[in-house]
């Protein structure tokens, strides 16, 4: 046999080998589902910057002075309004109020003590009474008598008074106790600790300094030109907290104040949010896009289609590969101009009106991904119907 055909026949098979191990290590397709890039008519809007501030920030003190006998929170603990803060030392307030309720025992014992004297003392003045109509009564006894009765009530209206000082006594001193114990004024979490067990606090001496949880505020100062968009437009303000790599929180609320600063010429816009989850912490840096009453033709995709990395955003694009069917995933960073309900305004001259973005699936794929897409038929169209210049 010829020994050239056999060495072309081994590499042959060698070459054929080789090729099914690549086709064998080709990755398979990932099903996604996609959304159509379009082109839209939107109100331009104005990017601000701002600072996260909680709704309500306080430095507990207490009403009592006393020792700290015991310490119920730590840094960063989270609390319900009515948690116990602090627990002072109420002993000797408790003998207080023990020699108080003694006392108004002793004022009971005296109104009755009196009563018991003013019914004797009645009994008298009546019998003089009827001496006199029979005609052997004095009018200096009847005069005696009754000055007696009158002296009697007397007395048992000053008792009466003097247990009504004692019962205000106790009362006080029960609420001081209550005030020995120090809670939390409203739904927050501690901050900073300002007291320790054993640690004596005086009237007025500072507990824990502590922040409102749940609703929490932006704070923005926004150009004085800019006033006439806020009560003009009805369009909502959408704020972005860059540490939680974008994330968009639509503002529950705004309010401006009416005072320009004289040198920025700047005036506070505070965006009330609703801090579902407790994501948001007071510092937070946050940017928010207002209305400017401009409108302009943008490119817009959905904001599940945005995904983040070290260097920003970016989608994921589906495209075909030249000359043929088969969808790879383009990676393509994206410029996000501001946001609008599920809808993300972006910049960006890689995506064109009609392509295909990679709304869910796209946080496993890599570029060069091969694609299988599991949209709808009208997605589906778009696909098929894709510019030449775009494959």
């Amino acid at each position: 046999m010829n020994p050239y055909f056999i060495k072309t026949t081994s590499l042959l098979s060698i070459l054929s080998l080789y090729v099914t191990d690549l086709a064998a290590e080709s990755p398979p397709s990932q099903p996604v589902r996609v959304d159509v890039a379009r082109k839209e008519n939107l109100q331009q809007r104005r990017f601000i910057l701002g600072e996260l501030q909680a709704t309500r920030r306080s430095i507990v003190a207490s009403r009592e002075s006393g020792i700290v006998s015991l310490l119920h929170f730590k840094e960063g603990q989270r609390l319900r309004k009515g948690d116990l803060l602090v627990t002072l030392d109420d002993e000797r307030l408790q003998l207080d109020v023990l020699e108080a309720r003694e006392d108004e025992k002793v004022a009971q014992a005296v109104i009755k003590e009196h009563q018991a004297e003013m019914k004797l003392r009645e009994w008298k003045f009546e019998t003089f009474q009827e001496l006199k109509k029979r005609g052997s009564g004095q009018e200096s006894e009847i005069r005696e008598a009754e000055s007696a009765l009158a002296v009697t009530q007397a007395r048992i209206v000053l008792a009466q008074q003097q247990l009504g000082v004692v019962q205000a006594k106790i009362a006080r001193l029960e609420h001081r106790l209550v005030d020995m114990k120090i809670k939390a004024p409203f739904d927050c979490q501690i901050v900073s600790k300002l007291t320790e067990e054993g640690q004596w606090l005086a009237d007025g001496g500072k507990v824990a300094e502590i922040v409102s949880t749940g609703e929490i505020e932006a704070k923005f100062e926004v150009p004085e030109r800019l006033a006439q968009h806020l009560t003009q437009s009805d369009a909502p303000i959408s704020v972005t907290v860059e540490a939680l790599q974008g994330r968009v929180f639509e503002a529950d609320s705004f309010r401006s104040i009416p005072d320009v600063h004289p040198r920025s010429k700047t005036f506070p816009l505070i965006v009330r949010l609703n801090n579902g989850g407790d994501l948001l912490h007071s510092g937070m840096t946050s940017m928010a896009w207002l209305p400017t009453g401009e409108t302009k033709e943008q490119t817009t995709i959905s904001r599940d289609a945005v995904l983040w990395n070290d260097q920003g955003p970016f989608v994921v694009v589906a495209r075909k590969e030249k000359g043929g069917t088969p969808v790879n995933a383009e990676f393509i960073p994206i410029s996000i101009l501001f946001y609008k309900s599920d809808r993300v305004i972006i910049q960006s001259l890689k995506i064109s009106d009609g392509d295909l973005i990679v709304v869910e699936g796209n946080e496993r794929l890599v570029p060069g991904t091969p694609l299988r897409i599991t949209s709808s038929s009208e997605a589906k169209k778009e696909m098929d119907g894709q510019k030449t210049a775009k494959e």
